[in-house]
């Protein structure tokens, strides 16, 4: 069987639902992040899985790799956890918010045509206003006005 992969595709969809998921974990577990360390964090997962597909890891390392290493890079940069006990009780929450996304998702299955166009649209402004954050921030710290 043949399968064409668009890693463009895949990684932005990816990016999304980390981006989702850790925002719901932010909010539930009070780590007081924001939102550029979030994407960071979305975005370093979502790059990770997408490494992990291209260079083909075999079955057992691809497990261990995809939900050991990824999703705690994920977590570690994306909410900034410092201590072990916080780091378990994220894990553990991560994958209970997957797991009911993943139903959400699948529930809403025949409205994500239009919902995706919106949600697209709303990443976008979010990376315009990341930039624009971005060069402010730039021009603070070099008193350019």
């Amino acid at each position: 069987m043949h399968y064409e992969l668009y890693i463009d595709l895949l990684f932005l969809e990816n990016f999304m639902m980390d981006s989702l998921l850790l925002l719901v974990l932010n909010r539930v577990l009070k780590c007081k992040s924001n939102w550029q360390r979030i994407f960071l964090g979305g975005g370093l997962g979502s790059g990770m899985m997408c490494l992990g597909i291209v260079v083909g890891i075999p079955g057992v390392f691809q497990l261990i790799f995809f939900h050991g290493i990824v999703s705690s890079c994920m977590l570690i940069t994306g909410l900034r956890i410092r201590t072990k006990a916080q780091f378990i009780k994220a894990y553990i929450l991560l994958y209970l918010c997957a797991v009911f996304m993943g139903g959400m998702m699948t529930a809403f299955r025949p409205y994500l045509r239009y919902i995706s166009l919106f949600y697209g649209t709303a990443v976008g402004i979010s990376l315009c206003e990341m930039l624009e954050t971005v060069k402010k921030n730039k021009r603070k710290r070099t008193g350019a006005v």
